[in-house]
């Protein structure tokens, strides 16, 4: 069953996928009618989320924010699903890379490198950058299943099309490790904001203005494993279009403090957001867990 409806869910997404952008972006434009206005999905989550995370902005502010950020999330929707029919020369040209020598110089040092992101701009169509690891050198893509593994699986292969291998997150670090005994430089990309669950919060921060545990993993797998850390910059040009920077974190992680990275992660993100916050996930409930007591391993 779940097969049949795997190959259903994709018959239609590649029949949608077909249609050119100008007439996605106009379904798009009627989406938002119906996600925000008439059914108003999450609001009271985005809301309240923008006012925490903006305290000294006006009504009006955080209103325009709202609906521009309801406009990119129905854009997200159309062009995922456009990533099952985009061609390799299209999506470089709409998802462009301004530094991919950082990550070669690396590669030529014999260091493999993690990069840390957030869902900001277009966190499907970041899978792409692995149509710039040249090989030998592996591109990987973490994730976290979903419940629906029709759904789940339709994900995967969208974000395979273009030379990455995705892995599931409780299998990062063995998948990691045997292409490290093989001699393969890998590329590893963490969307690092998720919220980690409550028996895993090593580490508490203030992420845009409020309390906030934050996932520590890639940091404690790039001192591990001597990785490098970098953090990926999304920027979005324009409708459909958006550019990548790579920003050097630490090529030696082992030489930080315990966090460092984490925090300097954070606070990076944070720069992303504040440039434009429309383009991040409103949506997700982030700040759901709430401190119960101070840890050793805060900055307050």
């Amino acid at each position: 069953m779940p097969q049949l409806a795997y190959f259903l869910l994709y018959v239609v997404v590649r029949l949608f996928a077909l249609l050119p952008f100008f007439v996605l972006y106009l379904l798009s434009d009627i989406l938002y009618l119906i996600v925000y206005k008439l059914i108003g999905y999450r609001k009271k989550v985005v809301r309240k989320n923008l006012k925490h995370s903006f305290p000294s902005f006006s009504q009006q502010q955080l209103q325009k924010i709202e609906k521009e950020f309801y406009h990119h999330f129905c854009d997200l929707f159309v062009e995922t699903i456009k990533l099952s029919s985009m061609s390799t020369e299209t999506i470089k040209q709409r998802f462009s890379v301004t530094n991919m020598e950082v990550v070669e110089k690396l590669f030529a040092q014999g260091k493999s490198c993690i990069s840390l992101s957030g869902h900001y701009g277009n966190w499907e169509w970041s899978a792409a950058y692995g149509l710039y690891i040249k090989p030998p050198a592996k591109a990987l893509f973490l994730y976290k299943q979903v419940k629906n593994q029709a759904f789940d699986k339709l994900i995967q292969t969208l974000r395979q099309r273009f030379s990455v291998e995705c892995i599931e997150k409780d299998f990062a670090l063995r998948k990691m490790l045997q292409y490290k005994k093989q001699g393969v430089a890998t590329f590893t990309g963490f969307v690092a904001d998720q919220t980690p669950t409550a028996r895993n919060i090593h580490y508490w921060t203030q992420f845009m203005n409020q309390d906030t545990p934050v996932f520590d993993g890639a940091e404690r797998i790039a001192r591990n494993m001597s990785y490098a850390l970098l953090y990926i910059d999304v920027r979005k040009i324009k409708r459909g279009f958006y550019e990548l920077t790579l920003i050097p974190m630490s090529d030696d992680v082992s030489a930080t403090t315990e966090f460092e990275m984490t925090e300097q992660y954070v606070r990076l993100l944070e720069q992303t957001i504040q440039r434009n916050p429309s383009y991040y996930l409103w949506t997700h409930r982030r700040w759901k867990h709430k401190r119960t007591q101070p840890t050793t391993s805060n900055i307050e």
